[in-house]
């Protein structure tokens, strides 16, 4: 059931920004179950939602417009308008939800959105690294709000990933190999000191803060390319990551036998994004760049409760699809669970259109749908 959507437009859409999250997205805030935040256009908008009673969903299709938005804040640090000077990721405190930290280039920036004040925190560039030209991925410490993790672009002389104290805007550690680009991490929500990260060299690696050592914890050998990684809200051990082709579930007391314990393969070859529900604690979804539809797989509930590490047989989880009306010419670009009620999501859908001679440039319009699932 569709309740709310946000449309935007948009006539200068590069093609290498295509399937980025950078010209459209958007994150639940934790402390407030009706409200979310939304990056378009270097624009960050807190929007607020009137109260759902999902036993008498009436408004089929109501549109947010801006006036439903409460604060709308531009950095007053902008980045121009060429897409690799965009603000492309924010990451939102974990306990406030109001504080933001987004990066262009080689800066971290802190954006308070109630006192729309934006501050300089950091920059990654300096004598040790003078040779970062860009930071590619943000994740908040879930435990320690002080910690935020970098990962850096691939550079022969630099380590992929940066441990950052925003208080003491400093370094205070260096994780991976030099030259090994991180293309995906996560912290875990159950330790503030583990971190697992997805390398350029098709690696899985777990760093430990309390380790004195640089190198990893554990790591598996050379399995496939790995776009995403995220841990299971509710089991300390279990992770999921992705390729474009599989899903793989893997238990991290485990990673050295570099065998996944659940994989599933994407019949279209092009997994995009997969997220765990963090209200439900078997159900993991993901989204696919040709997508009409939201995958839902459902595992059975004591699937990972006694897991040893090896492969686990027999396992009849269910998948299904949850589309948005009117998907008909429009894709799924992105979607985020909702952090406390696990019914709903909000999914952006996006409808392109070629311009005739011009191979670079597409219109668009994306449209935020706030989504229950029945």
């Amino acid at each position: 059931t569709l309740l709310y959507t946000i449309k935007f437009e948009n006539d200068d859409l590069m093609m290498s920004d295509l399937w980025t999250s950078d010209f459209t997205n958007f994150k639940w805030t934790p402390y407030d179950e009706n409200s979310f935040i939304v990056l378009h256009n270097n624009t960050f908008t807190l929007y607020d939602i009137k109260e759902i009673n999902d036993a008498d969903i009436r408004n089929q299709d109501i549109e947010l417009s801006e006036t439903h938005g409460t604060l709308s804040v531009k950095a007053k640090y902008p980045c121009d308008a060429h897409h690799h000077r965009k603000y492309k990721h924010f990451i939102i405190h974990p306990l406030n939800g109001h504080d933001i930290i987004t990066s262009c280039q080689q800066k971290l920036y802190m954006i308070d959105m109630h006192k729309k004040e934006s501050s300089d925190i950091l920059n990654v560039n300096t004598d040790r690294r003078p040779t970062v030209k860009r930071i590619n991925l943000l994740d908040w410490n879930y435990k320690s709000e002080e910690i935020v993790a970098l990962s850096i672009e691939k550079f022969r002389t630099t380590k992929g990933i940066l441990i950052a104290d925003i208080n003491k805007r400093s370094i205070m550690k260096e994780f991976g190999s030099e030259g090994e680009g991180v293309q995906s991490m996560s912290w875990s929500p159950h330790s503030p000191n583990l971190l697992i990260a997805g390398t350029s060299k098709k690696r899985l690696e777990l760093f430990d803060m309390r380790s004195k050592s640089k190198d990893p914890g554990k790591k598996t050998n050379d399995i496939q390319e790995i776009e995403g990684v995220c841990f299971s809200p509710t089991y300390e051990s279990i992770i999921a990551s992705h390729s474009e082709e599989y899903i793989k579930i893997w238990d991290i007391r485990y990673l050295k036998n570099a065998r996944s314990i659940q994989t599933i393969k994407c019949p279209t070859n092009d997994i995009f994004k997969i997220e765990w529900c963090p209200t439900h604690s078997t159900r993991l979804s993901f989204i696919s760049k040709a997508g009409k539809h939201l995958q839902i797989i459902d595992f059975p509930v004591d699937t990972f409760e006694k897991s040893d590490g090896e492969q686990i047989e027999n396992v009849e989880h269910q998948q299904k699809q949850k589309g948005v009306p009117d998907m008909s010419s429009s894709t799924i670009s992105n979607f985020a669970w909702h952090p406390k009620i696990s019914n709903r999501v909000l999914c952006c859908k996006r409808s392109i259109q070629e311009i005739d001679g011009d191979s670079c440039m597409y219109p668009y319009t994306a449209q935020i749908n706030l989504v229950i699932i029945i």
